[in-house]
């Protein structure tokens, strides 16, 4: 299931970009596209265009645990655990799984 289709461009002077949802999602995986490929048979007219051809992508999940809070107090305090990640890309179709467990979301 394709969740989320974007172009990514680093800002700023730490270079960053991001992509953030409005309610807590689960990545099974990330799928990079080569420039000038066609990623959807459907929409011929879209074409991928990834630059440079290669590249390490530091990648940061913020992990929120499974399960209902013990008490009010504890839901209003969202955890900030950040898990990173380091996704080389040599170039081509490439999928990467993300295996996040069962225990987050």
């Amino acid at each position: 299931m394709l969740l989320q289709w974007c172009t990514l461009s680093p800002a700023g002077p730490s270079k960053l970009s991001a992509i953030r949802f409005s309610s807590p999602s689960r990545v099974h995986s990330i799928k990079i596209f080569p420039t000038d490929v066609q990623p959807f048979g459907q929409c011929p007219d879209i074409i991928a265009r990834t630059e440079p051809e290669a590249f390490f992508l530091d990648v940061y999940f913020n992990a929120h645990p499974v399960g209902s809070p013990v008490d009010a107090k504890q839901k209003l305090k969202a955890p900030n655990a950040l898990m990173p990640t380091v996704i080389p890309y040599a170039g081509g179709i490439v999928e990467y799984v993300v295996n996040m467990g069962s225990e987050v979301h």
